[in-house]
């Protein structure tokens, strides 16, 4: 099903506010604020941007249940219906999307803008991963909680070399206290491993070399040193050791993308901004995105892989930004 974007908000507002952008550090010795062009609008709480060769990209709509394409030409394809609170999508190595779906979060309509309303238990879905064809829509759930596997809100994902994804779960207690968590399976489900627990576990990736992984938990990156598939670097009884990566005074991590050269790039909430970082952690800037408070994720994209794609959830659009530095390509997109 095709459907044009729809006027949520005039597109030129939009880019008139993001216009007197206020670039520290991000682009420093550029001669000029970055090009931040709007690919699309009339998103339902969008997030999770994966640029496909076809210079379509990918996102999940986590107010409207779906998975969803959108075209250059700002059109949007619904590529499956979910139902729930699609929140992170991946391409695996089979080629299909792998979606976390935690069925849980509400949203509501505020004028023009989507804003979160809490989170319910879904009366007859249950947190889960699931995985969509394509081309014909056609979707399967991998696995879903249940006793031996006490999900709670399943969030992002990064798919590793071995053909296997660590994902995280943020965690809460709309089905019992849970503090959050990182877990890694196998492609096909046979395997689902609990390898960490953090709080609030939200955005993931992995580093260039795939040695590290880093996982946002609120205001902090957490690193773990990687051992093997799934395996994280641990003390004596077994608890991986994490250790703070970077952090921020104020606001909220979301979802992140790694750069080519190990830096990180992460959508922060309040305020609506992009936050980047060095390998070593260090803060190379924070690009605004006004007057966007939720800038939830981003991901690379186009030629040599210098756009950044960003969801702006509140005002449901898809930007694309010039990209001083490449990212780092994944495993099977």
């Amino acid at each position: 099903m095709r459907r044009n974007p729809a006027p949520a908000l005039d597109r030129r507002k939009l880019l008139t506010g993001m216009a007197g952008l206020a670039c520290t550090g991000i682009f420093a010795g550029s001669p000029a604020a970055p090009r931040v062009r709007v690919v699309a609008t009339g998103l339902l709480a969008p997030e999770s941007p994966k640029p496909l060769a076809d210079g379509s990209v990918l996102v999940v709509e986590m107010m409207r249940g779906t998975l969803s394409r959108v075209l250059p030409n700002g059109k949007i394809l619904v590529v499956a219906s979910l139902r729930g609170s699609p929140t992170g999508v991946a391409i695996g190595p089979d080629g299909q999307a792998y979606v976390m779906n935690n069925s849980a979060a509400q949203f509501r309509r505020e004028g023009a803008l989507t804003v979160w309303a809490g989170e319910s238990a879904h009366p007859d879905m249950a947190p889960s991963i699931q995985v969509v064809e394509l081309k014909s829509g056609a979707h399967r759930t991998l696995f879903q909680a249940g006793e031996q596997l006490p999900l709670v809100v399943p969030n992002d994902l990064v798919f590793d070399r071995h053909g296997g994804f660590y994902f995280t779960d943020t965690g809460g207690v709309s089905r019992g206290p849970n503090p959050g968590a990182v877990y890694w399976s196998k492609a096909d489900g046979s395997v689902v491993r609990r390898i960490a627990d953090v709080p609030s576990a939200n955005g993931i990736v992995l580093s260039p070399d795939h040695r590290r992984l880093f996982v946002a938990s609120t205001q902090t990156i957490i690193a773990f040193d990687v051992i093997g598939a799934g395996r994280l670097a641990a003390d004596a009884t077994g608890t991986a050791l994490g250790r703070v990566f970077a952090s921020i005074p104020s606001g909220r991590f979301d979802s992140m993308a790694e750069e080519a050269d190990g830096g990180l790039v992460i959508g922060t909430i309040v305020p609506g901004q992009l936050t980047s970082f060095d390998q070593r952690g260090n803060l190379r800037g924070t690009l605004p995105l006004s007057p966007e408070k939720a800038v939830t994720s981003v991901g690379f994209g186009g030629s040599h892989l210098r756009t950044a794609y960003a969801t702006l959830t509140q005002t449901g659009t898809l930007v694309a930004i010039d990209w001083p530095r490449p990212g780092l390509r994944l495993s099977y997109q």
